[in-house]
């Protein structure tokens, strides 16, 4: 029996989930051939491309699950991931933007070591939503670890401000 484009997605996640990549694909491109003009098989079609190291052909997946549907930040956030990954910053960026995700592109920048561009991104997150509470956070961190502890200190107040306005909470510090 034939399943819709949906039972094909869902068939194909689980696959995945098994590990089992070539019958996932298979799954996903019965969904593609069934909805064109869906980016969703798209996107499923790069995390197995992903999973299995074909970086470059799940960049093109991505992209066209993209073009289908511009407002897919999974695909977009999936997709600055990768372009992170080649040091493509700006185009990183601007799909990390596009996802409405600035404050968890400068925590990645952040850990990546490039603190310079990790402030300017946060700084950036800030400046377009001041009650942007991980954005605060991730730049009073930054601040913090680089021995800036009176500019952290104001970052951690406005976090703190910003908390009743958002879903996001700090993570719990180690002790």
């Amino acid at each position: 029996k034939r399943l819709d484009p949906i039972g094909y997605l869902n068939l194909g996640t689980t696959l995945a989930k098994l590990g089992r990549y070539p019958e996932a694909r298979r799954a996903f491109l019965r969904a593609r051939a069934l909805r064109p003009d869906s980016g969703v098989p798209w996107y499923n079609l790069g995390l197995v491309s992903e999973m299995e190291g074909h970086r470059g052909q799940a960049q093109q997946e991505y992209r066209r699950a993209i073009r289908l549907e511009p407002r897919s930040a999974a695909a977009r956030v999936s997709l600055g991931f990768l372009l992170m990954e080649e040091d493509k910053f700006d185009e990183a960026e601007l799909q990390f933007r596009a996802a409405g995700s600035m404050a968890s592109f400068g925590k990645l920048l952040a850990m990546m070591g490039h603190s310079t561009e990790a402030e300017a991104a946060l700084r950036r997150a800030v400046l377009e939503d001041t009650y942007d509470a991980e954005a605060w956070y991730h730049l009073g961190k930054l601040l913090q670890d680089s021995g800036r502890k009176p500019e952290a200190e104001e970052c951690f107040q406005k976090m703190r401000r910003a908390l009743p306005y958002t879903d996001w909470r700090p993570p719990k510090e180690q002790k």
